[in-house]
């Protein structure tokens, strides 16, 4: 009788251990195992704002590595990425399902995915970020996705862009108090520099947020390569968006890694808290839906 509880035992012991090595696959797979290095004090901080050149692929994916290495700490974890608020309910609905076809066409069905401005924001690499969530959640980890962009019913309530996004995120932490949020977004509404190039007026959405959210703020680095960039307009009009070279500021190689440091405080750059650097080399994502 003991002999068989304690065969009993052990199967279920195996059976737990299996489980937990299949979640911590998951969170690996889908978040990056060891390619990314988080610098002291960086997990610490409940908001942490990544400023970057829309359209890489290697920036998104580096923003799943952070998430994934947080969640291996024991946080839960939203991911904010600069997404039409319109869009929450398909990325919801999306997380939740099993990421077929048809549940991948349903998500990339709504206005954001099929505009004609494709600068990025709507690049097959930010899709590819959703699975790579859906891939945690699925396996029961708690993160999730918010859209915090400007939404059609903002657009009437009078304030400004950044300040929209400022609110939205800020209803997000209070809403989820013990999440720690990572914020994706442009390198102007990552900063929280009090006066902004082009436009000494306006005030970023970091900035916003900062008065009642202590925010950190990380530029994504890396030595060059290219992006999808939307620069004037094509011979009839439309905004010109496709793959052009593009350099960063990194002197560095190896692999990524968020820290803070001092190498965005000097004169003539936007400043940031520390660098996010992704990799040597970024390369151009094109958008999800084909134009």
């Amino acid at each position: 009788m003991l002999r068989l509880l304690l065969i009993a035992s052990l199967a279920l012991l195996s059976m737990a251990l299996a489980s937990c090595q299949m979640s911590s696959r998951a969170v690996g797979h889908a978040g990056g195992e060891s390619a990314l290095t988080v610098g002291a004090n960086v997990a610490s901080s409940r908001v942490i704002s990544v400023g970057e050149i829309h359209g890489t692929a290697e920036i998104p994916q580096a923003v799943g590595l952070l998430a994934g290495s947080l969640l291996r700490t024991g946080k839960s974890v939203v991911v904010g990425m600069e997404i039409s608020s319109n869009e929450q309910s398909k990325i919801d609905a999306y997380l939740q399902s099993n990421g077929t076809a048809t549940d991948r066409e349903k998500l990339l069905s709504g206005p954001f995915w099929n505009s004609t401005f494709h600068d990025g924001r709507s690049s097959k690499a930010m899709a590819q970020l959703i699975e790579q969530i859906r891939v945690m959640v699925r396996a029961g980890h708690p993160v999730r996705v918010l859209a915090f962009d400007i939404g059609s019913i903002d657009a009437l309530a009078g304030i400004s862009h950044d300040a929209v996004m400022a609110r939205n995120v800020a209803r997000a932490i209070e809403s989820y108090p013990n999440a720690t949020f990572v914020l994706l977004s442009g390198n102007l509404h990552a900063t929280k520099q009090e006066t902004l190039p082009f436009d000494a007026e306006q005030r970023s959405m970091a900035f916003l947020l900062n008065k009642t959210h202590p925010v950190a703020t990380f530029k994504a680095d890396f030595v060059g390569g290219s992006a999808w960039v939307c620069q004037g307009r094509t011979p009839s009009g439309g905004a010109d968006c496709r793959a052009r070279p593009w350099e960063g500021y990194a002197s560095v190689d190896g692999p990524a890694f968020i820290r803070f440091d001092d190498d965005w405080r000097g004169a003539g750059r936007l400043q940031f808290d520390g660098t996010f650097f992704v990799g040597k080399t970024v390369t151009a994502s094109p958008p999800a839906v084909s134009p």
